[in-house]
C-alpha cells in the first residue's frame, strides 16, 4: 500500500507553523486598507492573521477594534474564522457588546459588525467564550439586539 498520497494530503492540510511570514506586515496593512480590490484585501487579512509576528498581530488587533472601515473589519473577521485563530477573541466579543470593557458605542458599530463577529467567534469558541456569551445573554444591561 502506498502511503505517500495520504501523507501529502495530511501535510498540505496542516495548520500553518509558528513562523514569520515572508510578506512584510506593513505592506499587508496597506493592502488591507485599500478598498479597491476586495480579493487582495481578503488575502492580506488572511496573511496577517496567519503571521505570528508581533507587528502583524497588532495590525489585526487594531483592525478589529477600529470602526472607520467596515470592509477591514469584515475581511479580518473572515480571516480569523477561516484560520480558526483564537488570539483575537477579545476584539470579536467587543464587537458584539455595547456594554463592558472594549465595547464599541452602538452608533459606530455598523449593521454587519455583530454578525461577522459572531461567525468568527463560532469558529474559535471554547468553553470560556461560551461562558462569556452566556453572561452577555443574561445581562439585563445589554442592548436587546446583542442578546
Amino acid at each position: 500500500m502506498n502511503l505517500l498520497p495520504p501523507l501529502l494530503l495530511l501535510l498540505s492540510s496542516a495548520p500553518p507553523q509558528d513562523y514569520e511570514s515572508t510578506a512584510d506586515p506593513a505592506q499587508l496593512r496597506e493592502v488591507l486598507y485599500d478598498q479597491q480590490d476586495v480579493r487582495q484585501q481578503s488575502q492580506a487579512a488572511l496573511l496577517l492573521v496567519r503571521d505570528r509576528s508581533p507587528a502583524a498581530e497588532e495590525i489585526v488587533h487594531r483592525g478589529l477594534r477600529q470602526t472607520t472601515s467596515p470592509e477591514v473589519f469584515l475581511a479580518l473577521a473572515s480571516a480569523v474564522r477561516a484560520a480558526h485563530d483564537a488570539r483575537f477573541t477579545e476584539e470579536l466579543l467587543g464587537a458584539l457588546s455595547v456594554n463592558g470593557p472594549g465595547a464599541r458605542p452602538a452608533a459606530t458599530c455598523w449593521r454587519g459588525c455583530p454578525e461577522a463577529a459572531a461567525e468568527a467567534l463560532a469558529a474559535v469558541a471554547d468553553a470560556g467564550v461560551v461562558q462569556r456569551l452566556r453572561k452577555m445573554l443574561h445581562d439585563d444591561r445589554a442592548d436587546p439586539s446583542v442578546r
